[in-house]
């Protein structure tokens, strides 16, 4: 059984771990036969369980290294316990990980897996769940006689303790029939990436909490019978399928419905029920055929912080403007000093921070042509091949980021040839110096928010020092001979043809301020731990050096995590706010000087040096322009024919991102100051030394200034929120005057 296994050197004494309270995790040697062989990491069996356990109970996690410890702790707990669903019991209830995925598995009874709490069977093609009706009654199910000769199981097997059942990659046709009567506490259920076909339906338990049926090309539509039993909803996964429509009474009744992902469909419109969905807080549409947004339908979300409608075929937002100015009745007197936790101000879209809306035709006309500087065009092959790779830099949803060291050439435009390195190391062909620069490559035509199009139109229009500046586009070595032949090509989205394969960026120096958005809060960054704050992650030596993409981490794309005095990522007060008006000033730039929204405001977006509080901010993919800006912009519509578009107020954009901008401000001042900080005034550039002591009266004053401008930023109405102009300058001054910054040359 598993006594030919070693003991997995995390493991804790089973009995210790249960007269501790804690939860033990049956991870390895819990299927004894040969034929259910699978041990997986502990980091990742944590994860798993992670769900179940108590945030307040101070669970302990032990794996066990025999099927027999493990059965005998399932039976012990099932007898301790009247009911393993009772949520009361949680914190001391056993958590048993069973892990069967890719095991070439044709038929498996559920009965299997009684007193399973989180069961994988994902990759399992084939596999034969159809029938599955109801409980079978006892002799004991085979494997449980393969595992346990003796009576120690229930007399009748019970799958009450499921919790999480993965059945990904399976090539299941249809949801397994019986999964409400054999599963009445299933929580998570994920049919991903299988071959249902025509509706989705089934009979599903009331207890589920989050349904992933992401990825089923042949699914058209949902049936509302099957979505509207189930009131717990928090999540629901329909991306990439072929929807065509959604139903709109059923979605109106899962009002607890958090995050909704219906990106790359066939969906023509969004039911205008899901203005009922009063808790939704994610809305990812993008990539479907919508010509219309139910706008004033989502302006009365109170808690939708997201929206992503990219690349679909909205002509038109009339109506918004009208919705932004209207009084709103949540804005009164009654409701004045009242603030209701991740919610903004009252009145429409009130917590909306984060839009894309980039690739739509209601905002063709509003692309700028790209600086001079910026419109160059090289040839993938040239940087693949004659330039000199360096190290990984980092890896995202839309492509992977590495450096690379050659001399891109100073004359000419498009078309233009990267030259190779061939006078000795970091020279180029006169003996200069080779710049090492960051080459983001996309992975394909479209990103999680974006098109590749649209980010690199972007990339090649802003010019602020705390934005990320694009040396040029990289694409195919066809498509820059043509370029090269008609100068620097067109300025709109479709002037790059085929699609662009990469951009070329100036490496920044400094790491991400925060991590990405994982788990609860929603939205929200995870940031270092206030004590012990480890250095950033060095970059990955092999691409392959994690294959659990939830638990891979990376430096971030165009940083150079390398120097050894980046050793963390907290600020001192006074460089704090010299980040923070960094940042508004290249918010300002966006949206004054170009009608542009970065859509993706975050502040694991941000590089930042923590010696000098020099901020960056990268990731286009999700910036969209939405109206004819200043400068080269201006330029650009005196010379389109045909009226503007009819986009409502741009004052209205620059207002969602305001909100974005501080709830960054907040958690910039709580995780991201340090404790320690310079007395005297050595915070500035050049500034004199001194030792490190603790400041109190810097750390608050940075706070309190903080804090100051995120309330104007996130919880006053949007007509009242001060524009990024406005902050940098407050910013800025609060650096001087409260933190004693003498430095001039990092503020914009």
């Amino acid at each position: 059984m598993g006594s030919g296994r070693s003991t997995p050197t995390s493991a804790l004494p089973l009995a210790a771990a249960l007269a501790a309270g804690g939860v033990v995790l049956a991870a390895a040697g819990y299927f004894g036969c040969s034929a259910y062989d699978r041990t997986i990491s502990r980091r990742k069996a944590e994860r798993l369980a992670r769900p179940w356990l108590s945030k307040d109970a101070g669970n302990r996690i032990a794996t066990v290294d025999s099927a027999a410890a493990a059965l005998a702790a399932m039976t012990s707990s099932s007898t301790s316990s009247s009911s393993s669903s009772s949520s009361s019991s949680r914190a001391s209830a056993l958590v048993v990980v069973a892990n069967l995925s890719d095991k070439g598995l044709r038929s498996f009874e559920l009965t299997e897996l009684a007193g399973v709490t989180s069961a994988d069977l994902s990759g399992n093609e084939g596999l034969d769940l159809a029938t599955v009706d109801s409980l079978p009654p006892p002799p004991l199910s085979r494997l449980l006689l393969l595992l346990l000769p003796s009576p120690l199981w229930p007399s009748r097997p019970s799958l009450a303790s499921l919790r999480s059942l993965g059945l990904s990659r399976c090539a299941l046709r249809s949801v397994p029939r019986g999964l409400a009567g054999a599963c009445p506490n299933l929580s998570d259920l994920d049919l991903s990436h299988n071959e249902l076909e025509g509706a989705f339906k089934g009979d599903l338990p009331k207890s589920l909490l989050r349904l992933n049926a992401q990825g089923n090309r042949k699914l058209t539509s949902v049936d509302g019978e099957t979505l509207a039993p189930l009131p717990n909803l928090i999540l629901l996964g329909l991306k990439s399928c072929s929807l065509e429509s959604l139903p709109g009474p059923a979605l109106g009744k899962l009002t607890r419905l958090r995050e909704l992902y219906v990106t790359d469909n066939r969906l023509r419109e969004l039911p205008r029920e899901l203005g009922l969905c009063t808790s939704l807080v994610k809305l990812q549409a993008s990539f479907n055929l919508l010509e219309s947004l139910p706008l004033a339908e989502l302006a009365g979300l109170p808690r939708l912080e997201m929206l992503r409608a990219a690349a679909c075929r909205i002509s038109s937002l009339a109506g918004l403007g009208e919705l932004l100015v209207a009084p709103s009745p949540s804005s009164s007197s009654s409701n004045k000093g009242k603030k209701v936790k991740d919610e903004g101000a009252g009145g429409p879209f009130r917590s909306l921070c984060w839009l894309s809306l980039a690739g739509n035709p209601v905002f063709d006309p509003c692309i700028p042509p790209p600086r001079a500087e910026a419109a160059r065009v090289f040839a993938l092959d040239e940087v693949l091949n004659r330039g000199s790779r360096g190290e990984e830099l980092g890896s995202g949803a839309s492509g992977d980021v590495v450096a690379v060291r050659f001399d891109v050439g100073g004359e000419g435009g498009g078309g233009m040839r990267i030259k190779s390195k061939s006078k000795g190391e970091g020279e180029g062909e006169e003996g200069s110096a080779v710049p090492t620069l960051a080459f983001k490559r996309f992975r394909g035509d479209a990103g999680p928010d974006g098109r590749a199009v649209d980010e690199v139109s972007v990339a090649r229009a802003v010019s602020h020092a705390a934005l990320a500046s694009t040396v040029g586009t990289v694409v195919e070595a066809a498509a820059a001979a043509a370029v090269g032949e008609g100068g620097e090509g067109g300025s709109s989205s479709s002037s790059l043809s085929p699609v662009p394969s990469g951009l070329l960026l100036e490496l920044i120096e400094g790491k991400p301020l925060a991590d990405k958005p994982r788990g609860d809060p929603l939205l929200r960054c995870t940031w270092p731990a206030a004590a012990a704050l480890p250095p950033s992650r060095p970059p990955p030596q092999s691409s392959s050096s994690s294959s659990d993409s939830d638990s891979k981490t990376s430096p971030h794309p165009n940083s150079n995590p390398a120097s050894e005095s980046l050793s963390s990522r907290r600020l001192s007060p006074a460089h704090a706010l010299v980040a923070a008006a960094r940042l508004a000033s290249a918010l300002a730039h966006l949206h004054v000087d170009l009608g542009c929204a970065h859509g993706d405001f975050y502040a694991h977006n941000i590089l930042c040096d923590p010696r000098n509080g020099k901020a960056t901010l990268v990731d286009f993919g999700a910036a969209f322009f939405y109206r004819r800006g200043g400068g080269q912009a201006q330029g650009r519509g005196e010379a389109e024919e045909g009226p503007p578009p009819p986009p409502p107020p741009s004052s209205a954009f620059e207002a969602f991102e305001q909100r974005a901008f501080g709830i960054f401000l907040r958690e910039l001042a709580e995780h991201g100051i340090e404790e320690t900080a310079q007395a005297g005034g050595g915070e500035g550039g050049g500034g004199g030394g001194g030792g490190r002591s603790r400041t109190p009266g810097l750390v608050s004053k940075a706070r309190t200034a903080l804090e100051r401008a995120a309330a104007a930023s996130a919880d006053a109405p949007l007509g009242e929120r001060p524009g990024f102009s406005v902050l940098a300058r407050d910013l800025a001054l609060a650096a001087r005057e409260q933190c004693g910054y003498k430095g001039e040359e990092l503020i914009c």
